[in-house]
């Protein structure tokens, strides 16, 4: 399918929805997604480091590759630079040496400029996708809210996520919180975390990020891993009132116990 048909598509979706009255559309995976996305059916049998699981799941479809050329990019040489070092990877091993936590600048000696323009026209793709869907619903006088999976990267298997706040991972799927305040009425922020200081620390990162509290969400789960209580989940949010969040959500009722609800109220 085309990408302008794949994209109004999306666009139809939130348009129908809005026709039925819908506060509010909360919206999942309106970005790229890397080689590892929480499935039970993955496996992976070889050690490929940090960068080269990366790499693998870094998209080269005809769309993402005529997007960046229309934005100068060589994406031939990106390309083949990153092909050869998978293949480099797979038929000689590699990746013992790679850091834990990945940067953009691990990524410069596949292209240097021209890799970090390509990922640059992957979050501008992200921003405007999200413009065109708020703005869909906006049409039916419904807010739409994009759902910010930083943080969820980090914390959704244990409920303790280490290393940078959330946000330092959006480059890698294309998700510039900044600009996605700018055109959409939520950005909300998955709070995956036992450790309410853990929650705090991400928090006062989305901050830096987006100026008006208010254009700020939270999601936390009323449930193992992250809460085990009531007083737990009352910190969190009591943390989002401090700060004056516009929304607090709760992931999600058909995975909860109904002891959650009791929880939350």
């Amino acid at each position: 399918m085309p990408i302008e048909s794949r994209r109004a598509s999306v666009r139809t979706l939130a348009s129908d929805i809005a026709r039925y009255g819908v506060s509010t559309i909360l919206s999942e995976s309106l970005h790229f997604h890397g080689l590892g996305h929480g499935y039970h059916h993955e496996r992976y049998f070889e050690d490929l480091g940090a960068v080269g699981l990366y790499l693998l799941g870094l998209c080269f479809c005809d769309h993402c590759l005529e997007a960046a050329r229309r934005k100068g990019v060589d994406t031939g040489m990106v390309h083949r630079l990153v092909r050869d070092e998978l293949g480099h990877r797979f038929a000689d091993g590699g990746g013992s040496e790679d850091p834990e936590g990945l940067t953009r600048e691990d990524l410069d000696p596949f292209g240097g400029e021209q890799m970090s323009g390509y990922l640059d026209v992957r979050t501008e793709t992200v921003t405007s996708l999200v413009d065109e869907v708020a703005t869909a619903a906006s049409g039916g006088g419904t807010d739409f809210a994009f759902l910010d999976l930083c943080g969820a990267e980090k914390g959704f298997a244990t409920g303790h996520p280490e290393g940078e706040a959330a946000p330092a991972l959006g480059w890698e799927m294309g998700i510039d919180a900044a600009a996605l305040a700018g055109v959409c009425d939520t950005v909300a922020a998955t709070g995956y975390a036992t450790d309410p200081g853990r929650l705090s620390l991400d928090l006062d990162a989305y901050e830096a990020l987006i100026l008006d509290a208010s254009q700020l969400g939270l999601v936390l789960r009323p449930m193992p891993p992250d809460c085990r209580s009531a007083d737990n989940l009352a910190k969190k949010v009591a943390l989002a009132r401090e700060r004056r969040l516009g929304r607090v959500d709760f992931y999600h009722y058909g995975f909860c116990r109904l002891q959650a609800l009791d929880w939350i109220q």
